[in-house]
């Protein structure tokens, strides 16, 4: 059997929504691909597509991810292509640089750069004279830094960070451009919402109670946000209890309990939510004992 290995020029690749998305050229006589992903350095399983695209989820997740498809007929075919998940990590208030190479930039015409969130935008253009923003030769949000313009080392500072800054930038010729590989995601982060305490506070004593801490993450882009785990920290009558992390506090009810009061806070990087309403347990005895 003769393997033939193509170049990866033949896999395409767009950043759509937190996701990777990889497109090859169809084979009129192959029904199926087998195909291979390498997420960082931890392959998956075998899996064979009738369909010439795979969608990698969450890829946020990732430093770099690898692909290999093999074409099954006529010819037995492999090619392979890989995309590196470019992070830069900021929060509100900060400035920021991001930066990318292009593949080439353009002989006449502009040079685009383009944010994608929740809409996508050119935020300015780049030609061999010089860069507008929107019109304008200055901008109090953004400044292109790469000299000379021709270069196709793409740079420019952000300033002012605000949550609206986050999601994917990228650059090229027309709005296509601004979903495919190569370029950078910007997260924003900020502190979690005020946490809320749940549970029963009415449990009879000698008996154990659970409470639960609820927080999410209010970073940017929420493709980003909803992988996020927070951790926790527990506090009885203003004191912090011990190193427990978790959002869920277990607890051995006494008669002495009544007395304190509980509260929880939420931790992303080192960003601390407020501190939630103090809740206090009601200690219930048991049928002919007294209070």
């Amino acid at each position: 059997m003769v393997c033939f290995v193509a170049q990866s020029q033949e896999i395409s690749t767009k950043f759509m929504s937190g996701n990777v998305i990889f497109t090859w050229p169809p084979s009129g006589n192959s029904s199926s691909y087998d195909v291979i992903i390498t997420r960082n350095t931890t392959k998956d399983p075998l899996e064979r597509i009738t369909v010439p695209q795979c969608i990698v989820k969450d890829a946020i997740l990732y430093d770099s991810i690898g692909i290999s498809v093999v074409y099954l007929t006529p010819d037995v075919r492999l090619i392979r292509s890989a995309y590196n998940v470019v992070k830069i990590k900021t929060k509100i208030g900060d400035t920021v640089d991001l930066s990318w190479t292009a593949a080439y930039f353009p002989a006449a015409g502009q040079y685009h750069v383009y944010h994608t969130y929740r809409e996508n935008r050119t935020i300015f253009s780049i030609s061999r004279s010089g860069v507008s923003y929107g019109g304008d030769t200055v901008s109090t949000k953004f400044t292109y830094l790469t000299r000379p313009f021709v270069s196709t080392n793409i740079m420019f500072e952000i300033r002012d960070i605000t949550l609206d800054d986050a999601g994917y930038y990228n650059g090229g010729m027309s709005g296509e451009a601004s979903w495919s590989g190569g370029g950078v995601v910007l997260v924003v982060h900020n502190k979690p919402s005020k946490p809320r305490i749940t549970g029963d506070l009415n449990v009879e004593v000698n008996r154990y109670l659970t409470l639960t801490c609820s927080s999410q993450s209010t970073s940017a882009p929420d493709y980003y946000s909803k992988l996020v785990t927070l951790s926790h920290t527990w506090l009885v009558n203003e004191t912090k209890m011990g190193r427990e992390t978790r959002d869920i506090l277990r607890l051995y009810v006494t008669r002495d309990l009544k007395y304190n009061r509980y509260m929880c806070k939420a931790t992303e990087e080192d960003l601390e939510s407020d501190r939630s309403e103090p809740v206090q347990i009601n200690p219930l005895c048991k049928y002919g004992e007294r209070n």
